[in-house]
């Protein structure tokens, strides 16, 4: 029976942690004692099986006593657990989980968003890379961040889905709902072009609401929905645009949408986006690193320049006057690529860097 721990910053509300919340379980299903160390956050949103051992080594500031307390703790978990496999949720936990792991500790990295690693952390990549397994990507374009001495280590895997019968979504096109998901972020997640364009878009196609789904809890995400309100009250939109925050079942709420605008300006892959698509709702994402080999803009979906409030109206009011064209688009991409988004396909492939 192979002994498990995930490292992560915890199992709260999130792409990553939606993730992994799902591999968790499917190694539990397999007979494996699984444990879970949260390092920055004691939240769990997504539910995980009851058998899942949680180990608590919060620190929030990430000081460099921090990192000391972490090292300490890690270590005397994995051996106190006699841990096989170490599976880091991230880049800095993937080099921390290296430092830890003794020789015959396997540790696995699953990559996470879209983001530069620093110098710093690319030296230790260099030292202590040898140590790493497997660095499992969502996407080509992830390895980049790395350094070269690993790049025979990466391999990529992309995220889990139920998939769900695409006549769910029976009825989108009448639908006046129009869903916009993701953190509440205005640098990274760009709700105020969603807001824009949906400004614009109404003002030919009155009746239609757009409605905000994820997280607004840090003060980062809470400035930006008070500048998204006054946004609101700028284009008097009141009782069109609403906030909902997180909900754990996306596609529950969601459906039928009439289309989902995603405005993120960088992605790792994103799991609400797909989930929209595998429904069959129309998706218009605007274009960031790897969008292109999900979204085969006026295939199944459609990309536009980033910040284009514009072209998004315009794709909205395309789809609003043409009922074959939506039809087209909303089965398209309900069916592409289906299959390699199923989650006994995704596990089945983490089940080859897990036991090789």
């Amino acid at each position: 029976m192979l002994n498990l721990l995930f490292v992560i910053n915890s199992l709260g509300s999130g792409g990553a942690e939606r993730v992994s919340s799902k591999l968790i379980n499917h190694y539990v299903s397999q007979g494996c004692n699984v444990h879970v160390a949260y390092l920055l956050h004691d939240s769990t949103f997504y539910e995980v099986d009851s058998k899942v051992a949680i180990h608590r080594f919060i620190r929030k500031k990430r000081r460099i006593s921090d990192y000391f307390f972490w090292i300490k703790s890690l270590k005397k978990c994995i051996k106190d657990n006699q841990i096989d496999v170490v599976i880091a949720v991230g880049y800095k936990f993937g080099i921390l989980s290296a430092f830890c792991a003794p020789k015959k500790t396997r540790v696995l990295v699953k990559a996470t968003g879209d983001s530069q690693m620093n110098v710093f952390l690319k030296a230790l990549y260099r030292l202590y890379g040898h140590k790493i397994s497997r660095i499992c990507l969502q996407k080509k374009e992830q390895q980049q961040y790395y350094p070269k001495n690993v790049f025979n280590k990466c391999t990529i895997i992309g995220n889990p889905f139920t998939v769900f019968d695409r006549d769910m979504n029976n009825g989108g096109f009448e639908s006046k709902h129009i869903v916009c998901i993701g953190r509440v972020h205005l640098e990274s997640k760009c709700h105020d072009v969603a807001i824009e364009a949906f400004s614009l878009f109404i003002e030919t196609h009155p009746g239609y609401v757009l409605d905000i789904y994820g997280r607004c809890d840090n003060p980062v995400e809470k400035e930006s929905k008070e500048y998204l309100l006054g946004l609101i009250e700028k284009k008097k939109l009141q009782g069109k645009v609403f906030f909902h925050g997180d909900v754990k079942r996306i596609h529950e709420a969601i459906i039928p949408s009439f289309a989902c605008l995603h405005t993120s300006k960088k992605e790792g892959m994103p799991n609400a986006m797909i989930e929209a698509m595998l429904l069959g709702i129309p998706v218009i994402s605007t274009e960031w690193a790897g969008a292109d080999s999900i979204i085969h803009n006026g295939e199944n979906g459609f990309l536009v320049k980033q910040r284009d409030s514009e072209a998004i109206a315009s794709v909205l009011t395309s789809l609003a006057e043409d009922k074959s064209l939506y039809d087209r688009i909303s089965y398209s991409s309900s069916c592409k690529d289906v299959d390699k988004y199923r989650e006994e396909t995704v596990f089945g492939l983490w089940d080859n860097v897990v036991y090789e």
